[in-house]
């Protein structure tokens, strides 16, 4: 490393650091947004030399968009209880040459490594990055459950060995990205005294032979008021 490099990471510490004392200050829960590995590694060694467990869980409870990490992130977010947050959509291999290209290395083959982080013992949440992207949430779990594309179907799927099953990727949709934000007594599943903001669907998610896109949402439902309905 270099001294201009170790200035620079220096400079990285001490903004997240006052960013840490910022948010302390305000005791508002908030995502981290974070992407790549160094950046997530950084956030991880940081939160450590300047906050404690409970401080660490209610200020940085979830690290948005994590693309890549070094081998020892997933196990780390676990001990320090921060979840996951992802996007499947990003790993669309329509968009992916100019994500490659980009990075310009080897972490080309690491990228959106969802496994790693239960495996580890983290929590993992599925989002779909609305407004910003463009796909919704049944498009997100296809491109979770066969890494393939939404968009361009002939394209191979990217890194398929990071696919995640189907009941899984339901959870992480749904009870899990609750959980991240300590509403999973509210909502994320179906059950008596939730509430009751729910999607019917227009087919069997469950035996759609991995074929998601062919299903649509049929009603949704906001505190058991029907918002939409499909005509």
């Amino acid at each position: 490393m270099t001294s201009a490099d170790a200035c620079t990471r220096r400079l990285e510490y001490a903004r997240v650091s006052e960013l840490a004392r910022t948010l302390a200050e305000t005791e508002v829960p908030r995502p981290l947004h974070r992407a790549y590995a160094h950046a997530v590694a950084m956030t991880m060694t940081t939160l450590l030399w300047h906050g404690e467990p409970a401080l660490i869980e209610r200020l940085f409870a979830r690290l948005e968009h994590v693309e890549i990490v070094n081998d020892e992130t997933p196990a780390r977010m676990a001990r320090l209880g921060i979840t996951a947050s992802v996007q499947p959509v990003h790993a669309d291999p329509a968009i992916q040459p100019n994500w490659r290209t980009q990075l310009g290395d080897d972490r080309v083959e690491r990228g959106y490594p969802w496994p790693s982080f239960t495996a580890a013992g983290a929590r993992l949440a599925f989002g779909t990055d609305a407004p910003t992207a463009p796909h919704e949430a049944l498009v997100n779990i296809y491109i979770a459950t066969t890494r393939r594309s939404a968009t361009d179907r002939s394209l191979p799927a990217n890194l398929p060995k990071y696919v995640i099953p189907l009941a899984s990727a339901l959870r992480h949709a749904t009870l899990d990205s609750a959980a991240s934000f300590d509403a999973d007594t509210r909502i994320g599943r179906v059950r008596t005294g939730m509430y009751a903001d729910l999607v019917v669907l227009d087919g069997d998610i469950l035996d759609a032979d991995g074929d998601l896109l062919s299903i649509s949402v049929a009603r949704t439902i906001v505190g058991g008021r029907t918002v939409f309905k499909k005509e």
